[in-house]
């Protein structure tokens, strides 16, 4: 159904909902199983989480443009929990403005309002959009699944270091690991 749905589109909006669904998905699978944090901790990438968060709005600029107004509509809800939340983030600030960690604090509350608002618009009104997205929070469930039950298998594994790992890589690791050794 949703592959006839795009089929009826115009060629440029079926690219723009293949964008948008493709970012919807590696958002999910960036920020859902931690690859963010795992990149930075394990140095294989040298980029902050903070920088990912930026990169994903950045990546996501296109559908300000190019997604009908009618589709981009965010719910009424989110924006009025959004305006609650810049009061009282303020009001916080306000009590304490002097010291460094209430202006740190207010600066990653508005950093995650911004990106709540773009996670917004990349899941917006398309239906093709929002079942890619399911699709991606299963598949990463499924995942996580998977790693505790071969974290179960192996209870030395349960360190910090791989709690703090993304499900996707530990899962990847630990099947070639076992690969490895049924071969050798």
């Amino acid at each position: 159904m949703a592959k006839e749905a795009i089929k009826n589109l115009s060629q440029r909006n079926q690219r723009l909902i293949l964008y948008q669904c493709g970012l919807a998905v590696v958002s999910i699978f960036l920020f859902f199983t931690n690859l963010d944090v795992y990149l930075y901790l394990s140095k294989i990438v040298r980029l902050e989480p903070l920088i990912y968060i930026v990169l994903v709005i950045l990546a996501s600029i296109p559908l300000l443009f190019f997604v009908p107004i009618e589709q981009r509509s965010l719910p009424k809800n989110l924006l009025k929990w959004c305006v609650a939340y810049v009061f009282l983030s303020i009001f916080a600030f306000w009590l304490y403005p002097s010291l460094a960690e209430p202006l740190q604090a207010l600066k990653d509350r508005m950093l995650s309002l911004l990106f709540m608002i773009v996670m917004a618009v990349v899941f917006s009104k398309f239906y093709v959009v929002q079942q890619s997205a399911r699709f991606a929070v299963v598949a990463a469930n499924l995942l996580s699944i998977f790693n505790t039950r071969l974290n179960s298998r192996e209870t030395a594994s349960f360190s910090s270091e791989v709690m703090r790992t993304p499900v996707l890589l530990i899962t990847v690791a630990r099947i070639f690991n076992h690969v490895s050794r049924r071969c050798s």
